[in-house]
């Protein structure tokens, strides 16, 4: 390989490390709970294990975020009639209007965020990155990319 083909190939990875520095540190902060209160804005109520299914957070995440929002008093807790089991989570009031805030929080936002681009190209970006993310979702089992990742001595393990 070219050293200009590593070379650009590094800047793309550098860039998109920034832009992931950017969006955790920028729009991140309370990414958890914005999707809980937006869920929760959206379906009215839901089952605890359902939200956690539904958003992919661990158990213990999900209790502590939850934790916090109902000592905000965002949120209320209450048993399912159909399985006592189970705990059915609803906004209350101020939840709601807090919830309504952080959307458009986060869509103004991104508005300002993707500024810099026209709707074609906003299309064209989304699309590459689709590309992207399609493809690096089936390095996990790629065993040459796995080889080279585990291989490098940064990882603790000699060669």
């Amino acid at each position: 390989m070219k050293d200009s083909d590593i070379s650009l190939q590094h800047e793309i990875i550098t860039s998109l490390g920034s832009c992931g520095h950017f969006l955790h540190y920028r729009m991140g902060g309370n990414y958890g709970r914005r999707r809980i209160f937006s869920v929760l804005l959206e379906k009215g109520e839901i089952l605890q294990c359902n939200l956690q299914n539904e958003l992919g957070i661990s158990s213990g995440a999900m209790s502590e975020i939850l934790a916090k929002i109902e000592n905000d008093d965002f949120i209320e807790k209450s048993r399912s009639d159909t399985d006592g089991r189970q705990i059915v989570l609803r906004l209350t009031d101020a939840g709601k209007t807090e919830a309504i805030r952080m959307q458009n929080e986060y869509e103004e936002k991104m508005s300002f965020m993707l500024s810099c681009f026209n709707a074609e190209q906003k299309k064209s970006l989304l699309e590459m990155l689709r590309i992207l993310l399609t493809h690096w979702c089936t390095l996990e089992n790629d065993r040459r990319f796995n080889a080279a990742l585990y291989a490098h001595k940064s990882y603790g393990i000699k060669e």
